[in-house]
C-alpha cells in the first residue's frame, strides 16, 4: 500500500503543477488588449473610439477618408476625438486613406506616397499627454487590411507595417465605428490640407 500512495502523490503534485502553469499562461494572455498597437515590443491599448474622417472628393474619381483610433481615456464627442482626464497618457492610431467609392472599401490598402485608390499616404502612431505637453508621433509603412460593414457601422482593421528596416509595428482594431463628415469644409481648407500632406 505504501509504494502505492507515493506514485499517487507524485501523480497529483505533477497534475496541481501543469494546472498552474496553465493559469499563467491564460493571465499573459489576457494582458494583450483586443484591440492594440504593438510597438517596441510593448502593447498599447486601442480600447476607445474609432472614428472614419470623411473629407469627400480628393480629386476626379478619389475619395480621402482618413481613420483613426484611440486609447480608452478618449471620446468621441460627435465630432472630435477629446480625452477624458488630461492626466492620462494617450495614444492614437490614424491613416490617411484614399478610395474610389464614397465610402471606405473593404479590403487591402498598401502604402503610397502618391494618392491613388486603395492606398494611405500616411501611417503614424501617436503618444501624447495633454497636461505634461508630452508627444512622440513615428510614421510607418506597410498593409494595412479593413473589413467595413456599413450596414452595421462596424469594422475590423489589421496592420503590418514597419517604421525602418529594423522596426516592426502591427494593430488590431474591430468594433463600431463613428462616422464624421468634413466633406463640406471650404475650397481653402481642402486646399490647405493637400498642400500640407504634399509637404510632409
Amino acid at each position: 500500500m505504501k509504494k502505492l500512495i507515493l506514485p499517487l502523490v507524485c501523480l497529483s503534485l505533477f497534475f496541481s503543477c501543469a494546472k498552474d502553469g496553465d493559469s499563467s499562461n491564460e493571465e499573459n494572455s489576457t494582458n494583450i488588449p483586443s484591440n492594440y498597437v504593438l510597438y517596441n515590443s510593448a502593447y498599447y491599448d486601442l480600447g476607445g473610439p474609432c472614428v472614419i474622417e470623411d473629407y469627400g472628393q480628393w480629386d476626379s474619381d478619389l475619395y480621402n477618408l482618413d481613420l483613426v483610433m484611440a486609447s480608452p481615456n478618449m471620446y468621441f464627442d460627435g465630432e472630435y476625438l477629446e480625452t477624458i482626464d488630461t492626466l492620462s497618457d494617450d495614444h492614437q492610431l490614424y491613416f490617411e486613406l484614399f478610395t474610389s467609392q464614397t465610402m471606405l472599401n473593404s479590403g487591402e490598402y498598401n502604402f503610397n506616397s502618391v494618392a491613388s485608390p486603395m492606398t494611405y499616404d500616411i501611417g503614424q502612431f501617436t503618444r501624447f499627454n495633454s497636461q505634461e505637453d508630452l508627444y512622440d508621433e513615428v510614421d510607418f509603412e506597410g498593409t494595412v487590411t479593413l473589413d467595413v460593414n456599413v450596414a452595421n457601422s462596424s469594422i475590423t482593421v489589421d496592420l503590418d507595417g514597419f517604421i525602418d528596416e529594423n522596426n516592426a509595428i502591427s494593430a488590431h482594431w474591430e468594433g463600431s465605428y463613428n462616422y464624421s463628415d468634413y466633406s463640406e469644409l471650404s475650397n481653402t481648407e481642402q486646399e490647405f490640407k493637400k498642400k500640407k500632406q504634399a509637404n510632409l
